[in-house]
């Protein structure tokens, strides 16, 4: 029983999404869930074993991302999909290895602009489903009526250090973790430490809706061999990305 009344609350908040964006002008797409590629590079696949064509390895779909950019690029100017994603990750209370996922891309904008939508959207998801803006999540009281908090990870660590962390040394930088806890056995990139500095100090207060965004250029996933994300407009040691956060879990990106 308590399956299906969770399979019936999936369908509810599957349909309304799909109302939404399409009455936003968006074109649905079913995406392939069979991948002759890795989709998502800090996720290790989970290939297909029975799945080889032409010497091509498939791996089931880490994201959709790729086909909706491709229809981008052809013309079409918003699209969605909402589909499986599976992802070769350990079960714990924010990852699945198998979860369902929505993909929304809208052409000529900024993430300026994708912040002020992904917030309206959600808002008129809550509202239609559960009739009100203030919801309880694990304990905590969410208020959705209220224009949703933004921090810049770049201005809120200037503010607390006195230093800009984007532009230290290495050496400097790791001396910074340790000043908050942090201690490394191995290298890691200079972004990886500022946003790990950004999560110890502040990851745990993030329980309002909250859009981060001004990212370290090293740090994002999608910098490494695909130039999908968009540098700063005044600093090209960051990106035009944000990440969504409530009830201090990530619940979505851009």
């Amino acid at each position: 029983m308590v399956l299906l009344l969770r399979m019936i609350a999936l369908t509810i908040c599957i349909a309304h999404d799909l109302a939404l964006l399409t009455n936003e002008g968006f074109m649905e797409i079913d995406a392939p869930l069979l991948h002759p590629f890795q989709g998502d590079s800090t996720s290790r696949p989970i290939f297909a074993e029975t799945a080889i064509y032409d010497g091509l390895r498939f791996t089931l779909a880490s994201s959709p991302e790729l086909y909706l950019k491709k229809l981008l690029v052809s013309g079409f100017n918003k699209v969605f999909t909402i589909n499986k994603v599976f992802r070769d990750e350990e079960f714990d209370r924010t990852h699945l290895m198998e979860f369902t996922s929505v993909e929304y891309y809208i052409a000529y904008v900024d993430y300026r602009y994708m912040m002020d939508f992904t917030e309206k959207l959600l808002k008129k998801l809550a509202k239609e489903i559960t009739g009100k803006l203030k919801l309880t999540f694990m304990g905590n009281l969410l208020d959705f009526s209220k224009p949703w908090k933004r921090i810049s990870i770049h201005d809120t660590l200037l503010e607390k250090f006195g230093k800009d962390l984007y532009e230290l040394d290495y050496d400097e930088l790791v001396n910074t973790a340790m000043t908050v806890g942090i201690e490394y056995s191995e290298p890691v990139s200079p972004g990886n430490i500022i946003i790990d500095i950004f999560e110890n100090l502040y990851l745990s207060s993030l329980i309002q809706p909250t859009f981060i965004y001004d990212f370290p250029k090293d740090a994002s996933v999608i910098c490494y061999d695909i130039k999908m994300a968009k540098d700063y407009r005044d600093n090209n040691l960051m990106l035009e990305i944000f990440e969504l956060y409530l009830g201090g879990m990530e619940l979505a990106n851009g």
